[in-house]
């Protein structure tokens, strides 16, 4: 049985809103209620009909928002073409970016604020290391999107990077391809990545707000590559 998110915000919402077990932010409690009444008939419809057939179908309108999976489905499907163009004929690399559990529910706090602020910095952190000579050489390029859960819907906010397993030329200097496991050594990654963030988020309020274990902790920071990149894109 196929149960969409819309109806169980329909179902649940109210109630989640009025007595939820954690503050919701009101961007969260929009978007329900955004969601809620899409492809009902709260918000109308239509009916389209052809004549060589003689059939109508009725269809409700959607709810528009960004976030409804079902109502922005097709738009969906009409933007990924455009990135997936954007791919060189060369092996690509997925690297995400997560970081310790100690840091999850911080996330869910000032959210806006620690996830710009660790997108940017993961991304600093990889342009860094591929500029070292024993890993690139050189800068890269990469595509990033920032997943706030898993498919089991677990709170889970790391960043996904896709690039190219090399670096641009520079100084007239021809391209260099990076090591077959892509962008070197993830022990040495996931430590520029804790230290990148570490300093950005210093200069913010909440970094005291980050329990010391967030900090003491190993992250993990795998490279793999991906062949073109188009799956992973997907």
């Amino acid at each position: 049985m196929l149960v969409e998110l819309a109806a169980i915000f329909r179902m649940h919402g109210p109630a989640y809103r009025a007595n939820g077990p954690d503050p919701l932010w009101p961007s969260h409690g929009q978007a329900m209620q955004a969601i809620e009444p899409g492809r009902t008939a709260a918000l109308g419809g239509h009916v389209s009909c052809w004549e060589h057939c003689q059939d109508a179908q009725s269809r409700s309108h959607a709810c528009t928002h960004r976030h409804g999976p079902t109502c922005l489905n097709g738009a969906a499907h009409a933007w990924r073409p455009r990135p997936r163009a954007r791919l060189r004929p060369v092996p690509y690399g997925l690297v995400p970016c997560t970081g310790p559990d100690a840091l999850r529910e911080l996330a869910r706090s000032p959210h806006k604020r620690l996830d710009h602020t660790r997108f940017r910095a993961s991304a600093a952190a990889l342009h860094k290391l591929a500029r070292e000579p024993r890993v690139v050489g050189g800068p890269i390029g990469m595509s990033g999107v920032w997943h706030t859960w898993t498919r089991a819907l677990h709170s889970h906010p790391p960043g996904h990077y896709l690039g190219p397993a090399g670096g641009g030329a520079r100084a007239g200097r021809p391209g260099r391809p990076s090591r077959d496991d892509f962008l070197g050594p993830v022990k040495a990654l996931a430590l520029v990545c804790r230290a990148t963030f570490r300093a950005a988020l210093r200069q913010t309020p909440v970094f005291d707000g980050v329990p010391r274990e967030g900090w003491a902790r190993d992250w993990v920071v795998p490279c793999a590559p991906v062949g073109t990149g188009a799956h992973a894109l997907q």
